[in-house]
């Protein structure tokens, strides 16, 4: 039977790292027979990729390398047919398409809507929600801006050409939005957005957290977001055995003073899938 052993995560990666630079997991996979295999899964700016080696004590072989683009795996076919038929029996294990918990992460629902602009959501005819999202701010301003919506968008980075939509919140350590998110227990999740300040704010700062009524499960921590261009934030998180009240993502301004401006999109929490059992 397969089993599994975690290793330890490496740190998350952003926008513009460089292709050396590694985030998500390492994990080790044992055959029936006793042999490990060893993938580690890499973020190399836009796409990760999945390593299978086999050995150990420092000589290990590589069996298969994918590239992970929106969750579709494609193996390299120019391993030898023995190695690949070795690789394929380890993918299959862990190949799965978990599904996104947040629903509306890339604000698109009804963002061709906000027609008036700055694009607030109490501009009228603008919707008065942003769908999905919960209004959880004390003071400030938010809405949804992007290339789709009928109207100037002036709240995104100066290039805002990673993502078609984002919601914004505008205001000092006062405006944020929520969800209610379905996790499950003793399960590890990767998570993923885009986050950038707006193109005339360099010092703004904004925060992502996720948290039930007594435990963070997933903290950003006050971010000082590009201004120049979304950034890509890659990083993993796991639940315990119990939850304490709802799991509810937040988006936050937390800038420290003055007029800024906070932006995401993208957003995606969804389960690791785990090797599956095989005789």
């Amino acid at each position: 039977a397969w089993s599994h052993l975690s290793l330890p995560k490496k740190a998350a990666a952003r926008r513009g790292s460089s292709p050396s630079r590694t985030s998500g997991r390492h994990r080790r996979v044992r055959s029936h027979k006793g042999q490990w295999f060893e993938w580690n899964r890499e973020w190399l700016s836009d796409y990760f990729s999945r390593k299978y080696l086999s050995g150990g004590g420092g000589a290990w072989i590589l069996l298969a390398e994918l590239a992970q683009s929106q969750k579709n795996y494609t193996m390299n076919t120019t391993l030898p047919l023995s190695i690949a038929a070795t690789a394929a029996l380890v993918l299959s294990a862990s190949s799965s398409t978990a599904a996104n918990v947040v629903v509306n992460g890339d604000f698109s629902v009804d963002a061709t809507l906000f027609s008036a602009s700055p694009g607030y959501t109490t501009s009228s005819p603008n919707p008065t929600t942003i769908p999905s999202w919960t209004w959880v701010g004390t003071g400030g301003g938010h809405g949804v801006n992007g290339t789709i919506v009928g109207m100037h968008s002036p709240f995104g980075p100066t290039d805002n050409s990673a993502t078609s939509t984002w919601g914004f919140l505008q205001g000092s350590g006062t405006a944020a939005i929520a969800q209610t998110i379905i996790l499950s227990a003793n399960t590890t999740y990767d998570i993923s957005f885009l986050a950038a300040n707006r193109g005339t704010n360099a010092s703004a700062e904004g925060q992502v957290t996720i948290a039930d009524d007594s435990t963070t499960y997933y903290d950003s921590n006050s971010t000082d977001w590009d201004n120049s261009a979304f950034e890509s934030v890659v990083d993993q998180f796991s639940t315990g055995v119990s939850f304490d009240g709802n799991v509810v993502i937040t988006l936050s301004n937390t800038s420290p003073a003055g007029d800024n401006t906070v932006n995401y999109s993208n957003i995606d929490v969804d389960a690791v899938p785990e090797p599956s059992t095989t005789a």
